[in-house]
């Protein structure tokens, strides 16, 4: 089995994927690179500008560009495209899940929303993974924030954070790529988790002090999400909740200032 992967520019490369040059806003360099009889197609883009239109380019453009590919064009290949939690926007702490609808009150919400349409409509039998915040080796940001001591959390009212562990959502990939399940599924851990406590837990766990505290004048989506979909597949996660992820980066990371070993 190959399994190759699509990008502008390659530094380098893991030895079980083939690496393929392309830009997938540009139809004649895809159909130059893009291979027949492929299995599964697996839609995981970053925006190069956190704005609108940033958006609309990776998602919605990427989108159209590659459903126009004659190799792509087979209506039983596999896709899966990886979307966000933002799509659910506010619920004031309560609980979604993939049944919820969606009511996005930002521009990123909004066009992850107008992509998922644009696939579902042209591929029924395709999986939306909505991730949520991705954490792990390289995507440290909530640890760098709180060494530095710049991490602010919200107390009262509590804010939920609803994050998952990079080997998780890659693990998860894997599994909706080869599995028929269709339409939405939630890629977060089994507990949302109050801001306040991560944070907390972090700084008691490296012997920092304790997070600044958020001014709540800024609103910001409130929910917990829930991942019932995930039965579906036999799913399990490796890490549950974020202690047990987070344990485990810091247990392989170096020593942070004032981390206790």
């Amino acid at each position: 089995q190959v399994i190759y992967g699509v990008r502008r520019h390659w530094r380098d490369a893991p030895p079980w994927l083939q690496p393929l040059t392309a830009d997938l806003l540009d139809p004649s360099t895809l159909a130059r690179v893009v291979p027949e009889g492929l299995d599964a197609i697996l839609h995981v883009v970053t925006p190069d500008q956190r704005d609108e239109a940033g958006y609309r380019r990776a998602y919605l453009d990427t989108l159209h560009a590659l459903l126009a590919l004659p190799q792509l064009a087979d209506s039983q290949q596999r896709w899966v495209f990886v979307s966000s939690t933002a799509v659910y926007g506010d619920a004031s702490g309560d609980w979604v899940d993939e049944s919820t609808p969606p009511a996005p009150t930002a521009f990123n919400g909004r066009m992850l929303l107008e992509a998922e349409h644009a696939l579902r409509s042209a591929r029924p039998n395709a999986a939306l993974l909505r991730l949520g915040g991705i954490y792990g080796p390289g995507r440290e940001h909530l640890l760098r924030q709180l060494r530095d001591g710049e991490l602010r959390v919200q107390r009262n009212p509590p804010h939920w954070s609803n994050r998952i562990h990079a080997e998780d959502a890659a693990e998860l990939l894997a599994t909706l790529a080869l599995h028929p399940a269709v339409g939405v599924f939630n890629g977060v851990d089994a507990r949302p988790t109050e801001e306040a406590e991560v944070g907390d837990w972090l700084a008691d766990r490296l012997g920092l002090p304790a997070p600044l505290l958020r001014s709540i004048a800024v609103t910001r989506p409130n929910r917990r999400i829930a991942t019932r979909r995930l039965k579906d597949l036999g799913f399990a996660h490796r890490y549950p909740d974020f202690s047990v992820g987070y344990d485990a980066l810091l247990h392989d990371a170096e020593p942070l200032p004032g981390e206790l070993k």
